[in-house]
């Protein structure tokens, strides 16, 4: 089962204190299941090519065959997406999947008919909380 591994905190001889595990499981709801967690002492076999880059505008995000922006002054989830059709390892302006404009877009339809669209808001704050650089294959 591929999982990812996050060091929460340590204690004074910097061994593992409190560690975050994220992973995927088949459990059902409200089913029972138990995990073991152990040092086999292996490294995974390989590592996702994710990258988590920010600037004073905006947090991009690339997972190996996507690449997403996300602007921090207005929230419209991802201003622009590119997916790596060819798999070369670029994003060319040829793969820009989104719209290339400033609208929302997130949007919706209140019920008396006004649109209210994300656009319309304002970021107050923008913290990217974790940019973990292993992300699972699942099984």
């Amino acid at each position: 089962m591929a999982a990812q591994f996050e060091r929460l905190s340590v204690w004074p001889d910097s061994s593992l204190k409190w560690v975050l595990v994220d992973f995927a499981t088949d459990c059902q709801a409200r089913g029972n299941a138990r995990y073991v967690l152990n040092d086999s002492g292996r490294r995974p076999e390989s590592t996702s090519a994710l990258s988590v880059r920010e600037d004073e505008t905006a947090v991009t995000v690339e997972t190996g065959v996507l690449k997403a922006r996300i602007d921090k002054q207005q929230f419209d989830l991802f201003s622009r997406v590119w997916l790596d059709h060819d798999r070369n390892g670029t994003f060319s302006d040829e793969e820009l999947v989104s719209r290339d404009n400033q609208s929302a877009g997130v949007s919706l339809e209140q019920i008396n008919g006004l649109m209210a669209s994300a656009g319309q808001g304002k970021v107050e704050s923008f913290t990217v909380e974790a940019a973990g650089r292993y992300a699972p294959r699942w099984r």
